[in-house]
């Protein structure tokens, strides 16, 4: 038997180094001096109130960008949990052909680039869209408020759908068989058996949609314009274009952005325990049965089901077709090559093959980077102890933390010595690795937590050290979840936009910030193109994700 001996107390601490580090240098001390900085710069608490609620052009420009965020973020999670509820009962609750795909189907919109969402709006809803053509009245859901609620929709349905389904997907069938022994009704079926876990997935959905829509930045720049700008887009506006004071006054809105936020996300960690996005094969006791009666919910999940297949599939349609049809209505691939073309390497500052592979360099990095930080956390000592309690917390800070006022805290924190042309990059990478660790460290210690306990006893009784037990068990068995977070976490990279964005010089540009430039350079046929290459490639990291899970055995 394995003896404990006294610097087996700083095991914990060693393992909770990396992630903790990471965030300290990344999240914690930026941001605190982005604080700091604002406060001084205000006179103080005081004079920060005064910024947001006096009545200067800065006050009402901030309060006029927090309307905008709470509006948007409301309505956008109202409208996500109605559509994204029923759809994820039916998918968790009720076996049918294909289920397993359409669960590994719900990430592509989450995948995909914000950039690329609105794109697809305009082309089936916009005065040229596919839809939008031939009924005119859609027309309204291609621009302005309703564009922006549409786009957020689509883009977080699937994830309340999801969580949904993953909540139910464990709860094992003779539950409800004895309880319709018993003579319960349907509804009483429901409210004993299925309510509670499906509304805390639901909930959760409904958190994280109110969190991107609240800071959503590129839905509300392109379709709305100024008039619905949200605290992001005027944070960046402020920063980047505003002169004399704009830096101070995007300093004074990101403090009260992240004052704001901190109660969403503490009960989103709260409901969030133990949770996965994705989850692996149910077990044989607890796999959903086929409905005996197409009662009022399997009519409405199926409708509601069906529907978000249908939309996200003409989504992704539209943008593909979009990219191969000429202003004339005639197919061609014209569009391809004014992306190709000098005219848009000269336009953006960077060709399309460059933009690729920085694109790709920054997915890799950030794959690396956030496994890497993760898999120390699988000892098992620091799942018992109060670092890894503490870092479990703290792992949900850039949540908190939104794109932009990430993005701004870091330029500010790290410009002076990592912001020259060239090592900016290093500030992209660690920007979208930021981002994405959240996901990440769930994901993965949720499968550690879940690992039999008699294992790792047994690799103790055999003499194995904290860190052999990490290394000879508990990461062979997290692979799996190790793989589909690699990959889940290059896809979030390949469709980071606001950071990038943000803190990119031409020469660091991804797909999806080439993209934005050349539709400020009007070259549309160019950027829809483009928008067309990121779908391809989202799909291909989609097929990389599923691959994943399968060959590792999470499906």
């Amino acid at each position: 038997m394995h003896e404990r001996r006294p610097w087996d107390r700083l095991v914990p601490i060693l393992a909770a180094a990396p992630a903790a580090t990471f965030l300290l240098l990344f999240v914690l001390l930026p941001v605190a001096v982005l604080v700091i900085a604002s406060l001084l710069a205000a006179g103080g608490p005081a004079g920060l109130e005064t910024g947001l609620l006096g009545p200067s052009l800065g006050a009402q420009v901030a309060r006029g960008a927090f309307r905008n965020s709470l509006v948007q973020g409301t309505v956008s999670s109202l409208f996500a949990v109605l559509w994204g509820y029923p759809a994820g009962l039916f998918v968790g609750r009720w076996a049918f052909p294909g289920r397993r795909a359409f669960l590994s189907l719900l990430l592509v919109p989450f995948l995909l680039p914000s950039l690329v969402m609105v794109l697809g709006v305009e082309e089936l809803f916009g005065a040229q869209g596919w839809l939008g053509v031939p009924l005119p009245p859609l027309q309204v859901l291609g621009s302005g408020l309703p564009g922006i609620v549409l786009v957020n929709v689509l883009y977080n349905t699937p994830l309340v759908a999801l969580f949904t389904a993953n909540s139910v997907r464990g709860i094992p069938r003779h539950m409800e068989e004895a309880a319709a022994v018993l003579g319960a009704r349907p509804h009483r079926i429901f409210g004993t058996v299925w309510a509670r876990p499906s509304l805390r997935g639901a909930g959760m959905g409904a958190l994280l949609t109110f969190l991107f829509s609240f800071l959503g930045f590129a839905a509300p720049l392109i379709l709305g314009g100024p008039a619905q700008y949200t605290v992001e887009d005027w944070i960046y506006a402020l920063y980047k274009l505003v002169g004399f004071q704009g830096p101070i006054l995007a300093s004074d809105l990101a403090v009260w952005t992240l004052g704001f936020l901190a109660v969403p996300v503490a009960v989103y960690a709260f409901l969030s325990r133990g949770a996965l996005l994705w989850s692996r094969t149910d077990a044989s006791g607890s796999v959903p049965p086929s409905p005996r009666a197409r009662t009022w919910g399997w009519r409405a999940g199926a409708a509601a089901t069906l529907a978000l297949a249908l939309l996200e599939t003409g989504l992704l349609g539209a943008i593909l077709l979009a990219s191969v049809r000429s202003t004339s209505g005639t197919w061609s691939l014209s569009d391809w090559s004014v992306l190709l073309s000098p005219r848009a390497t000269g336009a953006v500052g960077i060709s399309v093959g460059a933009a690729l592979g920085n694109t790709f360099l920054y997915a890799l990095l950030v794959a690396g980077i956030t496994v890497g930080i993760a898999i120390p956390l699988g000892l098992p000592s620091l799942r018992r102890s109060t670092a890894g309690d503490w870092l479990r917390g703290a792992s949900f800070l850039p949540l908190l933390v939104s794109p932009i006022i990430l993005a701004l805290a870091v330029w500010t924190f790290w410009g002076p010595t990592l912001g020259a042309p060239g090592t900016l990059w290093t500030l992209i990478v660690a920007s979208q690795a930021t981002l994405a660790l959240p996901f990440v460290l769930q994901a993965v210690g949720s499968s550690f937590r879940g690992q039999p306990q008699t294992y790792l006893d047994a690799a103790k009784t055999l003499g194995s050290g904290p860190w052999g037990v990490l290394r000879d068990v508990v990461a062979p068995l997290a692979r799996p979840a190790l793989v589909t977070s690699a990959l889940f976490a290059l896809a979030l990279s390949f469709g980071e936009f606001a950071a990038t964005n943000f803190l990119y010089i031409p020469q660091y540009a991804t797909l999806v910030v080439m993209m934005y430039g050349m539709e400020g350079h009007r070259l549309f046929p160019a950027a829809e193109a483009l928008g067309a290459l990121l779908v391809l490639v989202t799909l291909a990291a989609f097929g990389a994700l599923v691959h994943g899970g399968e060959v590792s055995g999470t499906r």
